[in-house]
């Protein structure tokens, strides 16, 4: 086949050459930016009208076009990641107390910055799915922030009406059990979630002077999956994830009790926040606790009780 010569935009020639040499380079993306080409060197066509070269360009601009895609999935993945470590507010940018308005705002912003352009008809599936995740995320916790606000605006009561006050329905609903609360102990949040097929019965937390979570669980049939469901929290990296419809800040620490009252053992373990969900895929909405004092011998019991009642051993 004939040589060739190629230019660019800027006026830049390389050439003669012969087909199978250029190929080469087209393939192994040694030349970018090509405008033109030429077979004697004098008369110049764009890349596009040449039947021979055209293909190839093309072919190389699909495969980069592939590339810059698959690694802006890595980059905003990472984002998602490092959002996730942060509270509503900080992710946009606000004060806590921010009106939804301002969230709404700050949304949208948050969205054009870490991806300003729409995504082409053939993009990469993976930058798709990164972008859907990302955008899925922020409105999971736009939710949230409109569902706290909403709350917030609501009569607060300084207790439950009398039972002869209240709905029959709700007459008939059964009182939570009660669990252990701590010496200086601030106002209970409520820690009830679907976690799995089954619903976890109602936990309770408590805040302490000193802003830490302390809670006392009975570990059962129903719960245990907090031990077993998150892949980033749980017995093997040694932690747990507790459902919430609170999000609590990383790095929050945490001081648990798990009573496995069937084999007669009680273990307190000591922690610290390491990320929360605001619902994703397959997960509730709650955060992750890693241990920083579960010791062997307590880690391997716990993953034996944990496994009897998987297996309904127990």
């Amino acid at each position: 086949m004939a040589d060739y010569w190629i230019g660019d935009a800027v006026g830049r020639v390389l050439g003669p050459m012969a087909f199978e040499v250029l190929r080469d380079l087209v393939a192994f993306n040694r030349v970018r930016g090509i405008t033109r080409v030429s077979r004697d060197g004098e008369i110049w066509v764009p890349v596009a009208e040449d039947p021979d070269l055209a293909p190839l360009v093309a072919a190389q601009e699909v495969q980069l076009r592939s590339a810059r895609d698959q690694e802006s999935a890595v980059n905003l993945r990472r984002t998602i990641s490092e959002l996730q470590r942060l509270m509503p507010h900080q992710i946009f940018g606000l004060a806590a107390e921010a009106p939804a308005s301002d969230y709404r705002m700050g949304f949208f912003d948050l969205v054009r910055r870490c991806y300003p352009e729409p995504l082409r008809a053939d993009a990469d599936p993976d930058l798709r799915q990164a972008l859907e995740d990302l955008v899925a995320l922020l409105g999971r916790l736009m939710t949230y922030v409109e569902e706290k606000q909403r709350s917030a605006a609501e009569p607060v009561y300084p207790g439950r009406p009398p039972a002869a006050e209240r709905a029959p329905e709700e007459r008939a609903k059964p009182e939570g059990r009660p669990v252990e609360m701590r010496a200086g102990a601030r106002s209970p949040s409520r820690l009830s979630e679907q976690l799995g097929p089954r619903r976890v019965p109602e936990l309770v937390f408590q805040r302490g002077e000193d802003n830490a979570i302390r809670a006392d669980v009975e570990i059962n049939s129903d719960n245990y999956r907090i031990f077993t469901d998150s892949k980033v929290t749980n017995l093997s990296t040694g932690g747990a994830f507790i459902p919430s419809t609170d999000l609590v800040p990383m790095g929050t620490r945490v001081s648990m009790t798990f009573r496995f009252a069937d084999a007669g053992k009680v273990v307190t373990v000591q922690g610290k926040v390491v990320f929360w969900s605001a619902g994703d895929k397959g997960q509730s909405r709650g955060f992750g606790v890693r241990f920083t004092n579960l010791g062997l011998t307590d880690q391997a019991f716990m993953t034996t009780y944990v496994k009897k009642l998987q297996t309904g051993r127990l």
